[in-house]
Protein backbone atom coordinates (compact mmCIF):
# COMPACT_ATOMS: atom_id res chain seq x y z
CA UNK A 1 0.00 0.00 0.00
CA UNK A 2 3.04 2.51 -0.76
CA UNK A 3 1.04 3.98 -3.30
CA UNK A 4 -1.66 4.92 -0.45
CA UNK A 5 0.78 7.53 0.96
CA UNK A 6 3.12 8.44 -1.91
CA UNK A 7 4.55 11.58 -2.16
CA UNK A 8 2.15 14.87 -3.64
CA UNK A 9 3.45 16.11 -6.92
CA UNK A 10 3.51 20.21 -7.49
CA UNK A 11 0.86 22.55 -7.06
CA UNK A 12 -0.20 25.93 -8.00
CA UNK A 13 0.45 27.37 -4.86
CA UNK A 14 3.58 25.49 -4.14
CA UNK A 15 6.41 27.53 -3.19
CA UNK A 16 9.51 27.75 -6.06
CA UNK A 17 12.98 28.73 -5.38
CA UNK A 18 15.18 29.48 -7.78
CA UNK A 19 19.34 29.00 -7.39
CA UNK A 20 22.13 29.51 -9.04
CA UNK A 21 24.13 26.14 -9.95
CA UNK A 22 27.16 27.71 -8.15
CA UNK A 23 25.41 28.12 -4.74
CA UNK A 24 23.56 25.52 -4.74
CA UNK A 25 26.08 23.09 -2.68
CA UNK A 26 25.67 25.88 -0.04
CA UNK A 27 22.13 26.24 0.24
CA UNK A 28 21.46 22.72 0.48
CA UNK A 29 24.44 22.09 3.30
CA UNK A 30 22.82 24.72 5.65
CA UNK A 31 19.60 23.07 5.06
CA UNK A 32 21.11 19.77 6.31
CA UNK A 33 19.02 16.78 6.06
CA UNK A 34 15.61 19.14 5.57
CA UNK A 35 16.36 19.83 1.86
CA UNK A 36 14.92 17.10 0.64
CA UNK A 37 11.40 15.42 1.16
CA UNK A 38 11.02 12.68 3.08
CA UNK A 39 7.57 11.48 2.34
CA UNK A 40 7.25 8.02 0.90
CA UNK A 41 7.26 7.19 -3.06
CA UNK A 42 5.37 5.25 -5.20
CA UNK A 43 6.60 2.42 -6.94
CA UNK A 44 6.48 4.05 -10.50
CA UNK A 45 8.32 7.28 -8.75
CA UNK A 46 10.91 4.22 -7.07
CA UNK A 47 11.27 3.05 -10.71
CA UNK A 48 12.03 6.04 -12.35
CA UNK A 49 14.27 7.07 -9.56
CA UNK A 50 16.40 3.57 -9.70
CA UNK A 51 16.62 4.34 -13.55
CA UNK A 52 18.12 7.31 -13.21
CA UNK A 53 20.38 6.73 -10.92
CA UNK A 54 21.70 4.13 -13.33
CA UNK A 55 21.60 5.76 -16.74
CA UNK A 56 22.00 9.84 -15.66
CA UNK A 57 19.97 12.74 -17.39
CA UNK A 58 17.71 11.70 -19.48
CA UNK A 59 14.90 13.04 -22.03
CA UNK A 60 11.34 11.64 -21.27
CA UNK A 61 11.06 9.62 -23.91
CA UNK A 62 13.90 7.51 -22.81
CA UNK A 63 12.92 7.18 -19.38
CA UNK A 64 9.89 6.06 -20.85
CA UNK A 65 10.90 3.29 -23.15
CA UNK A 66 13.20 1.84 -20.20
CA UNK A 67 10.78 1.86 -17.21
CA UNK A 68 7.60 1.40 -19.61
CA UNK A 69 5.78 3.60 -17.67
CA UNK A 70 2.38 5.08 -19.30
CA UNK A 71 3.34 8.62 -19.68
CA UNK A 72 0.36 9.39 -17.55
CA UNK A 73 2.04 7.62 -15.12
CA UNK A 74 5.85 8.67 -15.53
CA UNK A 75 4.28 12.28 -15.71
CA UNK A 76 3.11 12.00 -12.20
CA UNK A 77 6.40 9.91 -11.18
CA UNK A 78 8.48 13.12 -11.96
CA UNK A 79 5.94 15.31 -10.48
CA UNK A 80 6.23 13.33 -6.93
CA UNK A 81 10.33 12.83 -7.48
CA UNK A 82 10.19 17.20 -7.96
CA UNK A 83 7.95 18.28 -5.21
CA UNK A 84 10.63 15.69 -2.56
CA UNK A 85 13.25 17.58 -4.11
CA UNK A 86 15.10 14.73 -5.65
CA UNK A 87 14.44 15.62 -9.64
CA UNK A 88 15.48 18.80 -11.77
CA UNK A 89 14.86 19.27 -15.58
CA UNK A 90 17.43 21.29 -18.00
CA UNK A 91 15.03 23.94 -18.09
CA UNK A 92 11.39 25.61 -16.94
CA UNK A 93 9.12 23.70 -19.17
CA UNK A 94 9.58 20.69 -17.01
CA UNK A 95 8.10 22.43 -14.24
CA UNK A 96 5.52 24.52 -16.11
CA UNK A 97 4.22 21.32 -17.20
CA UNK A 98 3.62 19.90 -13.80
CA UNK A 99 2.23 22.99 -12.80
CA UNK A 100 0.32 23.21 -15.41
CA UNK A 101 -4.25 22.02 -15.13
CA UNK A 102 -4.62 19.32 -17.23
CA UNK A 103 -7.28 20.93 -18.82
CA UNK A 104 -4.64 22.84 -20.23
CA UNK A 105 -2.29 20.01 -21.33
CA UNK A 106 -1.87 19.91 -24.77
CA UNK A 107 -3.56 16.82 -26.49
CA UNK A 108 -2.68 15.35 -29.64
CA UNK A 109 -5.96 14.65 -30.37
CA UNK A 110 -7.21 18.78 -30.03
CA UNK A 111 -8.02 21.23 -32.64
CA UNK A 112 -6.40 21.85 -35.67
CA UNK A 113 -5.70 25.27 -37.40
CA UNK A 114 -6.10 25.77 -40.82
CA UNK A 115 -2.27 25.06 -41.43
CA UNK A 116 -3.33 21.44 -40.31
CA UNK A 117 -1.17 21.45 -37.66
CA UNK A 118 -2.76 20.98 -33.57
CA UNK A 119 -3.19 23.54 -31.92
CA UNK A 120 -1.97 22.55 -28.24
CA UNK A 121 -2.09 25.18 -25.11
CA UNK A 122 0.00 25.26 -22.15
CA UNK A 123 3.46 23.13 -21.91
CA UNK A 124 3.89 19.27 -22.67
CA UNK A 125 6.52 17.49 -20.33
CA UNK A 126 7.71 15.76 -23.37
CA UNK A 127 9.44 19.09 -24.20
CA UNK A 128 11.04 19.56 -20.88
CA UNK A 129 14.76 17.96 -22.21
CA UNK A 130 16.77 15.80 -19.53
CA UNK A 131 15.66 14.72 -16.44
CA UNK A 132 18.88 14.34 -13.78
CA UNK A 133 19.22 13.05 -10.02
CA UNK A 134 19.90 15.82 -7.47
CA UNK A 135 22.07 14.57 -4.64
CA UNK A 136 22.04 15.09 -1.27
CA UNK A 137 25.19 17.47 -0.19
CA UNK A 138 27.95 16.48 1.80
CA UNK A 139 27.87 16.79 5.47
CA UNK A 140 29.37 19.75 7.36
CA UNK A 141 29.64 23.59 8.08
CA UNK A 142 30.19 25.70 4.92
CA UNK A 143 34.27 26.34 3.97
CA UNK A 144 35.49 29.77 3.79
CA UNK A 145 34.75 30.24 0.06
CA UNK A 146 31.00 29.12 0.33
CA UNK A 147 30.88 31.72 3.38
CA UNK A 148 32.60 34.56 1.32
CA UNK A 149 29.90 33.63 -2.06
CA UNK A 150 27.12 33.37 0.60
CA UNK A 151 27.99 37.46 2.16
CA UNK A 152 28.11 38.68 -1.07
CA UNK A 153 24.67 37.48 -1.89
CA UNK A 154 23.68 39.01 1.39
CA UNK A 155 24.83 41.97 0.15
CA UNK A 156 23.15 41.89 -2.83
CA UNK A 157 20.07 41.13 -1.16
CA UNK A 158 19.85 43.52 1.41
CA UNK A 159 23.23 45.89 1.22
CA UNK A 160 24.67 45.66 4.81
CA UNK A 161 24.75 42.85 6.68
CA UNK A 162 24.10 42.86 10.73
CA UNK A 163 23.73 40.29 13.20
CA UNK A 164 19.94 41.45 13.56
CA UNK A 165 19.15 41.09 9.71
CA UNK A 166 20.98 37.48 9.16
CA UNK A 167 18.96 36.61 11.98
CA UNK A 168 15.63 36.61 10.15
CA UNK A 169 17.31 33.87 7.94
CA UNK A 170 16.18 30.24 8.43
CA UNK A 171 18.78 29.09 7.12
CA UNK A 172 21.90 30.90 7.50
CA UNK A 173 25.80 29.91 9.57
CA UNK A 174 26.70 31.14 12.56
CA UNK A 175 27.03 34.94 13.38
CA UNK A 176 30.55 34.00 14.87
CA UNK A 177 31.26 31.80 11.59
CA UNK A 178 30.10 34.78 9.31
CA UNK A 179 31.86 37.20 11.55
CA UNK A 180 35.16 35.58 11.34
CA UNK A 181 35.00 35.22 7.08
CA UNK A 182 33.22 39.38 7.32
CA UNK A 183 36.28 40.47 9.68
CA UNK A 184 38.68 38.89 7.28
CA UNK A 185 37.17 40.76 3.91
CA UNK A 186 37.34 44.03 5.75
CA UNK A 187 41.24 43.45 6.38
CA UNK A 188 41.54 42.64 2.99
CA UNK A 189 39.75 46.06 1.57
CA UNK A 190 36.70 44.04 0.29
CA UNK A 191 34.20 45.15 2.60
CA UNK A 192 33.75 48.10 5.18
CA UNK A 193 32.58 48.37 8.20
CA UNK A 194 30.72 50.73 10.34
CA UNK A 195 27.01 51.73 11.74
CA UNK A 196 25.11 52.41 8.62
CA UNK A 197 21.46 51.46 9.56
CA UNK A 198 20.06 53.47 12.50
CA UNK A 199 18.28 51.38 15.11
CA UNK A 200 20.12 48.17 14.52
CA UNK A 201 23.09 47.31 16.81
CA UNK A 202 26.55 45.52 16.61
CA UNK A 203 28.55 45.55 13.62
CA UNK A 204 27.69 46.55 10.33
CA UNK A 205 29.18 45.47 6.72
CA UNK A 206 28.86 46.94 3.49
CA UNK A 207 30.52 47.03 0.10
CA UNK A 208 33.13 49.99 0.22
CA UNK A 209 30.92 51.59 -2.98
CA UNK A 210 27.85 51.51 -0.85
CA UNK A 211 29.30 53.69 1.70
CA UNK A 212 29.30 57.45 0.01
CA UNK A 213 25.72 56.23 -1.41
CA UNK A 214 24.54 55.82 2.22
CA UNK A 215 25.89 58.46 4.05
CA UNK A 216 24.58 61.14 1.27
CA UNK A 217 20.76 59.30 1.73
CA UNK A 218 21.04 59.60 5.47
CA UNK A 219 22.28 63.33 5.44
CA UNK A 220 18.90 63.99 2.90
CA UNK A 221 16.53 62.03 5.35
CA UNK A 222 18.03 63.90 8.48
CA UNK A 223 17.65 67.34 6.39
CA UNK A 224 13.71 66.66 5.53
CA UNK A 225 10.78 67.90 7.49
CA UNK A 226 9.34 64.79 9.20
CA UNK A 227 5.28 67.00 8.85
CA UNK A 228 6.02 67.21 4.94
CA UNK A 229 3.88 64.13 3.69
CA UNK A 230 3.20 66.03 0.58
CA UNK A 231 6.72 66.16 -0.90
CA UNK A 232 8.07 62.82 0.88
CA UNK A 233 9.34 59.91 -0.59
CA UNK A 234 7.78 56.77 -0.27
CA UNK A 235 8.52 53.54 -0.62
CA UNK A 236 5.78 50.66 -0.95
CA UNK A 237 7.63 46.82 -0.63
CA UNK A 238 6.47 43.34 -0.37
CA UNK A 239 5.70 41.93 2.72
CA UNK A 240 8.10 39.30 1.11
CA UNK A 241 10.88 42.20 -0.01
CA UNK A 242 14.19 40.67 1.34
CA UNK A 243 14.95 44.47 2.25
CA UNK A 244 11.27 44.56 4.27
CA UNK A 245 12.64 44.77 7.85
CA UNK A 246 9.66 46.07 9.67
CA UNK A 247 10.02 43.40 12.28
CA UNK A 248 13.53 44.43 13.08
CA UNK A 249 12.29 48.21 13.84
CA UNK A 250 8.96 46.94 15.32
CA UNK A 251 8.96 43.94 16.51
CA UNK A 252 5.24 44.19 17.67
CA UNK A 253 3.76 44.60 13.88
CA UNK A 254 2.77 41.00 13.02
CA UNK A 255 2.33 41.04 9.29
CA UNK A 256 2.64 37.53 7.36
CA UNK A 257 5.22 37.40 4.88
CA UNK A 258 3.01 37.10 1.62
CA UNK A 259 2.98 39.00 -1.55
CA UNK A 260 -0.31 40.54 -1.00
CA UNK A 261 0.90 42.03 2.17
CA UNK A 262 2.81 45.36 1.88
CA UNK A 263 4.42 48.03 4.11
CA UNK A 264 4.50 51.78 2.92
CA UNK A 265 8.13 53.35 4.03
CA UNK A 266 8.00 57.48 4.09
CA UNK A 267 11.69 58.72 3.91
CA UNK A 268 12.71 54.92 5.57
CA UNK A 269 10.21 54.60 7.80
CA UNK A 270 7.58 52.31 7.98
CA UNK A 271 4.07 54.68 8.42
CA UNK A 272 1.53 51.98 6.96
CA UNK A 273 0.55 48.27 6.05
CA UNK A 274 -1.34 46.42 3.93
CA UNK A 275 -2.66 43.29 6.05
CA UNK A 276 -4.91 41.51 3.32
CA UNK A 277 -7.53 43.47 2.59
CA UNK A 278 -7.03 46.32 5.65
CA UNK A 279 -4.77 49.25 5.55
CA UNK A 280 -3.31 49.87 9.02
CA UNK A 281 -1.75 53.21 9.95
CA UNK A 282 1.55 52.78 11.96
CA UNK A 283 1.51 56.28 13.05
CA UNK A 284 -0.73 59.39 13.43
CA UNK A 285 -1.47 60.60 9.36
CA UNK A 286 -3.54 63.71 8.74
CA UNK A 287 -6.38 63.04 7.61
CA UNK A 288 -6.45 64.63 4.08
CA UNK A 289 -3.34 62.75 3.08
CA UNK A 290 -4.33 59.17 4.24
CA UNK A 291 -6.18 58.06 0.65
CA UNK A 292 -3.18 58.97 -1.19
CA UNK A 293 -0.79 56.84 0.62
CA UNK A 294 -3.44 54.22 0.81
CA UNK A 295 -3.29 53.75 -3.25
CA UNK A 296 0.28 53.90 -2.55
CA UNK A 297 0.34 50.24 -0.44
CA UNK A 298 -2.16 49.20 -2.89
CA UNK A 299 -0.85 50.17 -6.28
CA UNK A 300 1.73 46.61 -7.25
CA UNK A 301 4.22 47.92 -10.32
CA UNK A 302 4.37 45.09 -12.69
CA UNK A 303 7.29 44.64 -15.63
CA UNK A 304 5.64 44.96 -18.84
CA UNK A 305 7.63 42.25 -19.84
CA UNK A 306 6.28 39.75 -16.96
CA UNK A 307 2.69 41.48 -17.52
CA UNK A 308 2.55 40.21 -20.98
CA UNK A 309 4.07 36.91 -19.79
CA UNK A 310 1.75 36.18 -17.30
CA UNK A 311 -1.16 37.20 -19.52
CA UNK A 312 0.16 33.94 -21.91
CA UNK A 313 0.97 31.46 -19.55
Amino acid sequence: RADSRRAAGPIKTTPITLSSRQLMTSWQQLHGGAWQDQARLSSNAERVLDDLKQRGASFFHEIRQRTGLLAAQLEQALSELAAAGKLTSDGFTGLRALLTPDARKPSTKGSQGRSGRSRSRGYSVEDAGRWSLLYPPDAGPLNDEMTEELIMVYLQRWGVISRQIVSRESAAPSWRDLLTVLRRLELRGTLRGGRFIEGLGGEQFTLPENVAPLREQARKLRERDTSDWSSADYCSLAATDPVNHLALFLPEMKLARTSRNRVLYKNGVPVAVLDGARVKFLREIPAEHQWALEQLLRRQEINPRLRSYLANS
